[in-house]
């Protein structure tokens, strides 16, 4: 298959390559001014942008062409989308996703093997790995899990089982005893545990220092489809707007140097899930009584991804007619390239505010393949509108993490009351 047929194939879907992007640009100069400057600015403490747009308005395709900007300035890249399997509120699940999609500028892999690799232990980065494993709060696992690859170095069985806990997966302190016993290695601290919840945190927090150490300028996390949050049980939604917070610095404690999240949303979740679910009355005051273990930061982390959400949005801009020619003239060439034929001239969609540019790019190719498959039949295309479904999802419902009806009406009505 060429490459313009790949091109086609993946805008048809409306799943946008890293070729279709290339090859239609972006259009978008406040976003790519707003993340490049988070991009040029260093920081110990993570940084964040959400993209808003409706369904079909090219957020893939922005976040893709945000991906390939920060490759180019040595960044390496995850993109994620949220999905049952992948779950905003569970930052364990996050980071999985994080390490299995990881990109390295230039080269084909795991970014989280290659940062690995190329380990510099002169610079200071490295420095401030070391000096952030020694804190008694962090999970011991991290510090001598270092200790063992940097001994391993002529027996990968051990180094790939490093680098498997690196990315995700568990290592129990039998395994580490026993590598310790093979490398004769002694620990430079005490084998302490965290708390599950707490091990997804400081994973984010090892392996974005891993990442600076090996040379990087940092780690670029590009989360889509924030927007299915809104299928949440209520306080899975209020862990989501914690997290989101966190990772976009708007939550304070989280040290995590050079890391950078971008969340696409669509943008009409204010409207539907904020406002019409309540969230910003009914999220506070379900955890204002609220003591569990971990939850302490939750009661100002969620408020402030919420807001984070309804005021610090940047929007997708809407295509103009001259961006919308420029378009139409690259997808009728690399339509004929791909089928070997010359494109008639087609119409696109009635342009109206709502119109997106996928509904514009959709239209000129099934109009095409109309004409290449049935020439001489009169074929009338029709237009849906599809809308996000927010209705809640109950099978991503952790146990013990649903709110019953019973609680949510208690909710409202000390809230009508107040």
């Amino acid at each position: 298959m060429t490459d313009s047929r790949r091109i086609i194939e993946a805008l048809r879907c409306g799943v946008p390559n890293g070729k279709a992007v290339a090859a239609l640009g972006c259009h978008q100069p406040d976003l790519l001014r707003h993340f490049e400057s988070k991009l040029s600015t260093p920081r110990q403490q993570p940084s964040g942008l959400i993209v808003k747009g409706g369904f079909g308005a090219g957020k893939s395709h922005t976040l893709e062409h945000l991906s390939w900007h920060a490759l180019q300035k040595n960044f390496i890249c995850s993109k994620i989308t949220i999905n049952k399997e992948t779950a905003l509120h569970d930052p364990s699940k996050l980071f999985r996703a994080a390490a299995e999609f990881a990109v390295v500028p230039g080269r084909f892999g795991s970014g989280i093997r290659e940062a690995a690799r190329r380990i510099n232990r002169t610079c200071q980065s490295y420095r401030e790995l070391r000096t952030w494993m020694r804190d008694p709060a962090v999970d011991g696992r991290f510090g001598l899990s270092l200790q063992l690859y940097e001994a391993a170095q002529n027996d990968p069985e051990i180094q790939d089982r490093i680098l498997q806990f690196w990315t995700g997966e568990p290592l129990g302190v039998a395994a580490i005893r026993e590598f310790q016993r093979r490398l004769h290695v002694i620990p430079s601290r005490d084998l302490s545990v965290v708390r599950q919840r707490d091990l997804g945190l400081q994973r984010f927090q090892f392996v974005a220092r891993l990442i600076q150490s090996a040379g990087f300028a940092g780690w670029v996390l590009l989360i889509d489809e924030v927007e299915l949050i809104g299928c949440y049980s209520l306080l899975q939604r209020a862990k989501s707007y914690g997290e989101l917070a966190r990772f976009s610095g708007a939550g304070h404690g989280f040290a995590c140097p050079g890391l950078i999240t971008v969340f696409a949303v669509t943008d009409d979740f204010d409207a539907a899930i904020l406002e019409g679910k309540g969230d910003l009355r009914v999220v506070p005051a379900l955890l204002k009584d609220r003591d569990r273990p971990g939850e302490e930061l939750l009661k100002h982390l969620a408020p402030a991804g919420m807001k984070e959400i309804r005021n610090n949005g940047v929007p997708i801009v809407p295509p103009q007619a001259p961006e919308l020619r420029k378009t139409y003239q690259i997808v009728k060439r690399l339509y004929g390239d791909a089928y070997s034929c010359a494109p008639l001239e087609v119409a696109g969609p009635e342009r109206r505010g709502t119109t997106r540019i996928r509904h514009f790019v959709k239209r000129w190719i099934t109009q095409w393949d109309m004409n290449r498959l049935y020439p001489e039949d009169v074929v009338e295309l029709q237009e849906i509108d599809v809308s996000t479904d927010y209705s809640e999802d109950t099978t991503t419902a952790d146990l013990g993490e649903s709110v019953d009806d019973a609680l949510m009406e208690e909710l409202l009505g000390r809230i009508i009351k107040e």
